[in-house]
């Protein structure tokens, strides 16, 4: 699921894997739904379906789309702290194209930007167990002197109890949630990370969305 439309707040000049056509998004909607396996009647499938047409744009097809909240926005409190600027890890040189790619994508899909802050926290890769790469941030330092969000959560029994006498139950996940949410213009300069360039000049962005691990 996306917030808001494709480009609500996050125009792209060059959009990646977008699918704008309508009857191509539902006709793709309707292939990764997979209305079989729901154990609806005929009468629900046919209901399920007419809801996806009228709401189709709130649904991502594919992983490069997501949309961009306008309820909130994140903002990281670090009071009086200076700025505090890391150097930049070395990439190993078999893994930057890689990173590269990962750079390249996120600033099509304009979730980070060129940035000169003051800033700078460094990149830390992770092989996974299916052997792909995944750029993480460390934020440590950054978080050491943010001011912690305190809310209280739901409590699960009364959550359960609510389920009570319901027959339908759908599960619903964003898609590149955290990126949906915007970051405050004040506080994206705080999210600034680096990279070792192929000749070793340091390549600074900064999020303009949620960042994972901020």
């Amino acid at each position: 699921v996306r917030l808001g439309s494709a480009t609500d707040g996050r125009e792209t000049d060059n959009p990646v894997n977008l699918v704008t056509d309508c009857r191509e998004r539902i006709e793709k909607l309707k292939e990764q739904l997979n209305l079989q396996s729901t154990g609806l009647s005929a009468e629900g499938k046919l209901k399920l379906l007419e809801l996806l047409e009228k709401y189709h744009e709130a649904f991502a097809v594919s992983d490069d789309e997501f949309g961009l909240t306008n309820v909130t926005e994140h903002t990281i409190d670090t009071g009086d702290a200076r700025p505090i600027k890391q150097p930049a890890r070395p990439v190993p040189i078999p893994l930057k194209p890689q990173v590269r790619e990962m750079v390249d994508t996120m600033l099509k899909q304009k979730v980070i930007s060129p940035s000169s802050s003051a800033w700078n926290s460094p990149v830390v890769l992770v092989i996974k167990k299916d052997g792909s790469l995944r750029m993480c941030i460390d934020y440590r330092k950054l978080n050491a002197v943010t001011k912690k969000d305190a809310y209280p959560l739901p409590n699960q029994d009364v959550l359960l109890m609510s389920l009570k006498n319901k027959k339908i139950f759908t599960a619903l996940d964003l898609a590149a949630g955290y990126y949906q949410i915007p970051m405050s213009d004040e506080d994206k300069e705080k999210t600034a990370f680096s990279i070792l360039g192929d000749r070793d000049a340091s390549l600074l962005n900064a999020f303009l969305a949620l960042s994972f691990g901020s």
